[in-house]
């Protein structure tokens, strides 16, 4: 393999002080609370700063609206910037800047460090070697550091510019970018210089949200009042002839919704207390990620790339996820404003499905988030004259602020979306007791909406009408394949979930069903419908409709389509994309994957060849379920093609579209494609089953998972179809219908034989 070093490292150039947009964001350090984009030294640029889940909103405005439109917007907004920075040399007439226009900037997946290097040759032929290390720390959530080092001779001045973000981005025709701002966000900001830096409190306008951003410094030399377009200037001075190297840090910790009126004595003594050890806050950050990496790695021999983009891939999820319920994790992560910092479907199921198996902590934050917001999706189902919960298409704050209804509130798969995440959650953690703290309530009037939503027909069996499915190139149809087998298995979970706790729990279960006005009847009707809901097919075939109509309309005139009018969203009329059979993403195919155990390689085999065509892949979400299902499909070449495009959706910028931020469901989608995808993955009757069918060329692969806390390692070599299997614990699992009883730390070797087609 290649240098072990250069795979655990994300590096690039920059020059002439600013950085490419797309690496502002590719480059990004967050920790699941706080997230802040690179920045070159010396930049007019600033870096955005965001906390998860921190947000303004504004009114939407309709030129027609009609009842139950939302009539606010929530928009994650970019706060304090304290990543401003130059160098000056002193001279005989004071300090002058230095010319910082070049240099590199490495993400160190290992340490959790983004580094910034320069080099500047003086005029005497002297070199200074400047480097700012850029840490939001993994066990202190709410700080962010930037510690300089300077190596060389002379005096030198850091001086550091700590200011309002930028908030001039532009109206823009494409939904996924940050919306446009206004400029007064915040009706409130206070600035307090301490004898260590300063302080800046500020509430919202309109959400009337706070936060605190306390910054302190090493050593401080001295500040400067308040700049035009800046809060505060600090300085910090170096004399390099002294030591021929020195560094100075700076720390800023971000409070949200942090107690009004905090005494200045109160600051400075919380300033004395600050984490200000460089070398423990390093220690401590590797140390939490050599424990991650444990759970997370993958190692593909044959393919080096792969390897470190599949730790690029988990190392964004860990950065852009936390461990508080009142946060989830939002589609751009926490590299950006893009999509407004909302969170949608891609929570629940890309998300989700891959800190399941990484991270069971933060996969259950984003179940209890859901949780936390289910008194607003009560609202919102009564507000639409429906039953039980109907949860957002896109939010913040739990209500919707999706201004389109056909291809946002209309995609009520949302619900069976969340309830999957649920059930994977349960299926891989095992943590049943989330079902006593408010999962089971969550899961049984989200079921409630189903039962009343569905139409049983003649002929047919129960039916969904007017419903957009994941397919948001298709909307408003009746029997959506995907919608109707995700409700489908959430009506049967709920059942099955109802008669457990009513036998495991069962006065608390009585109680719960009381307080929800449900009764056994109606807890039945719910298997009912669900064994005799309507899946769309295609007679005599393998084949399952996207929907009724989907199959009649005209296909695309993709010969006539220029690529400059791609993706089509930016350039067609919806209704002109409605009446054509193409798609923006998988819709069918997405359900087989996630109710896999109920098809077979031909059914993924027959539905792959067939909507593989006429799905455009105008969405990132696309390519890893395009993968997955073509590897269970046994389409290896396709399977490692688009496996190939989502895992490295970012690093090469493959949509040109990165500068809007990462794109966090992909990086889950990476994980998906592999374990259920190549591996096999799938959890049954509550054992792991798995049968590993990687691509020849990939060599031998290693990874590790986590299945109801027990940590499994699994080497796979192609050259003799072999599975080497380690457990720190005692587990059952299956490999190619083996069934293995693992002991603790035991090391066992099976040999698996693929069918030869």
């Amino acid at each position: 393999m290649k240098n072990e070093k250069t795979l655990w490292t994300i590096t690039r150039n920059f020059g002439d002080s600013r950085l490419m947009p797309e690496l502002k964001t590719l480059l990004f350090c967050g920790n699941g609370f706080l997230g802040v984009q690179a920045n070159a030294p010396g930049s007019s640029q600033t870096s955005g700063t965001f906390i998860n889940g921190f947000y303004e909103t504004t009114p939407i405005t309709y030129g027609e609206k009609a009842y139950g439109y939302p009539g606010m917007q929530q928009v994650m907004i970019p706060l304090v910037d304290v990543l401003n920075w130059e160098v000056s040399k002193a001279t005989a007439s004071g300090y002058e800047a230095l010319d910082i226009s070049k240099g590199t900037i490495e993400l160190d997946m290992q340490k959790g460090i983004r580094k910034t290097s320069c080099q500047i040759v003086g005029s005497d032929g002297s070199d200074l070697l400047i480097q700012e290390e850029v840490l939001t720390s993994l066990v202190h959530s709410q700080c962010l550091y930037s510690r300089i080092t300077l190596k060389g001779r002379g005096k030198y001045r850091i001086t550091r510019r700590i200011g309002p973000p930028n908030l001039e981005s532009k109206e823009s025709g494409d939904p996924r970018k940050m919306e446009s701002l206004q400029k007064d966000l915040f009706r409130k900001s206070d600035y307090t210089v301490t004898s260590r830096g300063c302080m800046i409190e500020e509430t919202t306008t309109s959400s009337n949200l706070s936060y605190r951003c306390t910054v302190c410094l090493d050593r401080f030399s001295r500040y400067e009042g308040i700049e035009s377009n800046q809060y505060e200037t600090l300085y910090q001075d170096i004399d390099l002839d002294e030591s021929s190297e020195s560094s100075r840090l700076l720390m800023a910790r971000f409070e949200a919704d942090p107690p009004s009126g905090l005494p200045s004595e109160k600051v400075r003594d919380e300033q004395k207390n600050f984490p200000m050890d460089w070398q423990k806050i390093c220690s401590e950050q590797e140390n939490y990620l050599k424990d991650f990496w444990k759970k997370a790695d993958t190692i593909i021999e044959g393919k080096p790339e792969y390897t470190r983009a599949l730790r690029y891939n988990s190392y964004g999820l860990l950065q852009s996820t936390g461990t508080d319920p009142a946060r989830s994790g939002a589609a751009k992560g926490l590299s950006s404003g893009g999509y407004n910092g909302h969170t949608f479907w891609d929570a629940d199921i890309y998300i989700q499905g891959a800190l399941n198996n990484i991270d069971p902590r933060r996969a259950r934050t984003l179940v209890e988030y859901r949780i936390a917001h289910l008194k607003e999706a009560r609202d919102r189902a009564e507000e639409l004259s429906e039953v039980g919960a109907l949860y957002p298409w896109r939010t913040i704050n739990g209500r919707e602020c999706s201004a389109f209804f056909p291809a946002g509130t209309a995609q009520f798969h949302i619900n069976a979306d969340i309830i999957w995440g649920l059930k994977s959650f349960l299926d891989h953690s095992g943590e049943r007791d989330i079902l006593l703290k408010g999962g089971a309530e969550m899961l049984f009037e989200t079921a409630r909406f189903w039962a009343a939503f569905a139409l049983d027909v003649p002929g047919k069996g129960y039916c969904l009408h007017c419903v957009t499915g994941p397919d948001e190139y298709t909307a408003l149809v009746n029997n959506n394949f995907y919608t109707n087998l995700m409700a489908r298995e959430h009506l049967s979970f709920a059942h099955a979930t109802a008669l457990e706790l009513l036998d495991e729990f069962p006065e608390w279960t009585a109680k719960l069903i009381k307080q929800l006005n449900l009764s056994i009847r109606e807890i039945n009707s719910w298997r009912h419908i669900a064994h005799h809901f309507y899946l769309p097919k295609v007679e005599d075939s393998l084949i399952y409709k996207q929907d009724d109509s989907f199959l009649e309309k005209s296909p695309w005139d993709w010969e006539h389509t220029p690529l400059e009018k791609r993706p089509l969203l930016l350039h067609y009329h919806p209704l002109k994309i409605y009446r054509h059979r193409v798609m923006k993403q998988p819709d069918v195919i997405m359900g087989l994957l996630l109710q896999k155990q109920y098809f077979d390689k031909e059914v993924f085999a027959s539905n792959f060849d067939y909507y593989e065509p006429l799905t455009s892949g105008d969405s990132s979400l696309s390519s890893a379920i395009q993968s997955a299902v073509a590897a269970l499909g046994d389409r290896q070449e396709q399977a490692e093609d688009y496996f190939r495009k989502n895992l490295f959706l970012d690093l090469e910028d493959k949509e040109g579209n990165t500068d809007n931020g990462i794109h966090l469901a992909a990086m889950g989608g990476a994980r998906i494609a592999l374990l259920y995808g190549f591996a096999h993955m799938e959890i049954s009757a509550g054992v792991l089953h798995l049968n590993p069918d990687f691509p020849r060329n990939w060599g031998r692969i290693s990874f590790s998972l986590l299945h109801k806390g027990v940590l499994l390692k699994v080497h796979y070599d192609p050259s003799d179809q072999s599975v080497q299997l380690t457990a720190d614990a005692p587990l059952n699992i299956e490999i190619n219908e083996t069934q293995i009883r693992l002991s603790k730390n035991e090391k066992q070797t099976v040999r698996i034989f693929q069918e030869i087609s």
